[in-house]
């Protein structure tokens, strides 16, 4: 049995509606920090036009990626956000695990060295705005909701 194609739905304003009027050469699905960071280096290491589609219109208020490793951090420093996200982030060196109320293990995050030895604390929403921030690939990436 031969199934009719189902019918157009209205997609609503043009703005949430993913525009292919010009080249993309990488879509990128979800605006977190990892479609995010995705999209910056595929357009600024590799001079890629990328778009990224999120289901969503408005950016997160929960934060759900809080702390960024050292690792990340280095990553980040590539793609020339980090000194912004250090003014904004709390720079954690040590961490400490409980048991109730007993310290049970501390850990010297500072002691890993290189050039960002400490976990840094932001919240999401502040780590997104700095990644979304249209100068920082050059116009070489759009953002659409869905």
């Amino acid at each position: 049995m031969r199934r009719s194609a189902p019918a157009l739905v209205d997609p609503g304003p043009p703005s949430r509606v993913m525009s292919l009027e010009r080249h993309i050469d990488v879509l990128v699905c979800g605006a977190g920090p990892v479609g995010l960071t995705a999209a910056l280096a595929l357009a600024r290491r590799g001079g890629l036009a990328v778009e990224v589609i999120d289901e969503a219109d408005v950016r997160a208020g929960l934060s759900y990626a809080l702390a960024l490793h050292p690792a990340t951090l280095r990553l980040l420093d590539e793609l020339g956000v980090a000194g912004e996200l250090l003014e904004h982030g709390l720079a954690v060196d040590r961490i400490a695990f409980y048991d109730r109320s007993e310290r049970r293990l501390e850990l010297a995050v500072s002691a890993l060295g290189g050039a960002f030895p400490f976990v840094l604390v932001l919240p999401q929403s502040r780590l997104e705005e700095v990644l979304i921030a249209p100068e920082r690939a050059g116009g070489a990436c759009a953002i659409a909701t869905a």
